[in-house]
């Protein structure tokens, strides 16, 4: 049976050295410790939008300003876990994306004490995740990581349900409630390695963004026709698709660097990666 060894879900996890402490499992190294003031300043600002969308009375109505906070603040900590634990450098960007997303609910309130802070606790944010604290302590990604788009792809769905949520606004219609509700289901089959997560992603979820077009301003479909090609094209590439295929009797290159030393000397390596010289076996032992 083949393994799916490069799912776009493998983006978690952290392995530790010899005395229990976080270590870059690639290097064998203790890792430095976590950065806080970054992914702070990212769960403050999607509070404080959260607190303002509940109190500032935005014109996109009650139920999608609930939808709207709930999502921002799920896709918030979503980033920082995959910043704080796993270290990724995908995570600095879409935080970055969060952070402009923010943006959106703010065009739908008046201007108030909450909108303030909340727009200030952004700008802290965008600051932050910036700024050269996090070069450090994010690690490039390992050798065999899934392709960029078939990261993308997932991330995206997870903020369909804000964008859907702004862009029909209450009462949300049947097709507008499918996509909130299913684009992350659809996100966590696709990071499981599910083909079917694949399949529901380039026709489903586009279809479902689609069908809440009809009836909707023309400043929906600036917000809804984008959201849908951003799911379509990743969706669509040849990297997704490979996320999601079995990998069966093919090796995948790794640098000797890079490779943890019991592989290299199981291997018959040297650090180097050249072949370990050792005394010749008598020519009757080789079983030929």
């Amino acid at each position: 049976m083949g393994q799916k060894v490069n799912s776009p879900g493998q983006f978690l996890g952290i392995s530790t050295d010899g005395r229990g402490k976080p270590a870059d499992a690639r290097h064998n190294v203790p890792m430095d410790r976590p950065p806080i003031f970054a992914p702070a300043a990212l769960l403050a600002a999607a509070s404080a939008w959260t607190i303002a969308l509940a109190f500032g009375e935005p014109t996109i109505g009650t139920q999608a300003a609930a939808v709207a906070s709930i999502d921002l603040l799920v896709v918030s900590v979503t980033a920082i876990v995959a910043m704080v634990v796993g270290r990724s450098r995908w995570s600095r960007r879409f935080a970055l994306v969060i952070v402009a997303a923010m943006v959106l609910p703010a065009l739908t309130m008046q201007i108030s004490n909450n909108w303030i802070i909340a727009l200030l606790l952004s700008g802290l944010a965008l600051t932050a995740l910036s700024g050269p604290s996090l070069d450090r302590w994010l690690r490039p990604p390992a050798p065999g990581s899934p392709p960029s788009k078939a990261t993308v792809l997932p991330l995206i769905l997870l903020l369909l349900p804000v964008v859907v949520a702004l862009a029909v606004q209450s009462p949300l219609s049947v097709a507008a409630w499918v996509v909130i509700v299913g684009a992350p289901l659809v996100a966590w089959a696709y990071s499981r390695g599910s083909t079917a997560g694949l399949w529901a992603a380039r026709i489903l979820v586009p279809a479902a963004i689609l069908a809440t077009l009809p009836g909707r301003p023309w400043w929906s479909a600036v917000l809804l026709v984008p959201a849908c090609a951003g799911v379509v094209l990743p969706a669509w590439s040849s990297d997704a698709a490979r996320a999601v295929q079995p990998v069966e009797g093919r090796a995948v290159p790794m640098p000797a660097e890079l490779t943890p030393p019991e592989v290299l000397a199981a291997a018959g390596l040297d650090e180097r990666g050249r072949p370990i010289a050792g005394p010749r076996r008598p020519s009757g032992e080789d079983g030929s």
